[in-house]
């Protein structure tokens, strides 16, 4: 276990928040064991630099690439000029029903909509592209609330996107050693797929599609399953997704393969 803090030459008595980083050489994984804190910066500006290339381990694993990228923008936000890829599904904006149907906890529709866009805007930058994959809203027209959110959006079109230009009925990513096939309906992906499928459509009802299912090879990214806010693409390479067997949600403890922690 190692303690790596930083302090300004200006300002030695308001230390960085401790990264604690743990490297096993065999897995040449690292596990972020707790919360980094912003960068900070002097008096006059400047900011303080923190240098981890002496614990960065020589196997990369695509966890580790994922908890680097996002170790990199806890420390320097400011330098994600080409921005982080987020993923959701199903918000159902404007749509009263889904609350009783997927027991969203929220008290109303105006409840429901507002909790929804603070969430995506608490996580989402301007400079970030969100993948949503489908469902997005319900009557009216959909620009309102894409005004509202922050990011570059990608739509996949699900069954309720009737008004949504530009949707897709799928698109592939390339990310981190994963290829993923991204749509609505986990049963629309192609048989012949050999990556994950990302998708939305089942929300929280259909114990076949957790958020995540190693067995499938399938990844639920329906807002019930996230937290209701995007989930960031580092992130989800942080769990180690071939370990996994099953996770309910992004909130619960893994099942690991083979018993692994």
């Amino acid at each position: 276990m190692q303690e790596l803090s930083s302090q300004s030459s200006r300002n030695r008595d308001i230390p960085l928040a401790p990264i604690y980083l743990h490297t096993h050489s065999l897995a040449g994984s690292v596990h972020l064991l707790s919360n980094a804190g912003n960068t900070m910066k002097s008096r006059a500006g400047d900011t303080t630099d923190l240098d981890c290339s002496h614990c960065i381990p020589k196997v990369r694993t695509p966890m580790f690439e994922g908890i680097l990228h996002s170790l990199k923008e806890l420390i320097s936000p400011g330098s994600r000029s080409s921005g982080t890829i987020f993923l959701a599904s199903d918000l159902h904006l404007n749509h009263a029903r889904i609350l009783r149907h997927c027991h969203r906890p929220f008290s109303s529709l105006r409840h429901m909509n507002r909790d929804l866009v603070q969430r995506w805007n608490q996580v989402v930058g301007p400079v970030d592209t969100v993948y949503h994959l489908g469902d997005f809203s319900i009557r009216g027209s959909p620009d309102q609330w894409i005004r509202e959110l922050n990011g570059r959006k990608v739509f996949i079109r699900g069954n309720h996107d009737r008004d949504l230009r530009g949707a897709k009925h799928h698109s592939t990513l390339s990310y981190g050693g994963y290829e993923f096939y991204l749509v609505h309906d986990p049963r629309d992906a192609p048989p012949s797929w050999k990556g994950w499928v990302i998708h939305g459509h089942t929300h929280n009802k259909v114990p076949r599609y957790p958020f995540i299912n190693g067995d499938t090879r399938t990844i639920n990214v329906s807002c019930e399953c996230t937290g209701y806010a995007p989930l960031s693409i580092d992130r989800l390479l942080s769990l180690d997704l071939e370990s996994i067997s099953r996770m309910e949600t992004v909130h619960s403890q893994p099942v690991r393969k083979n018993g692994a922690a």
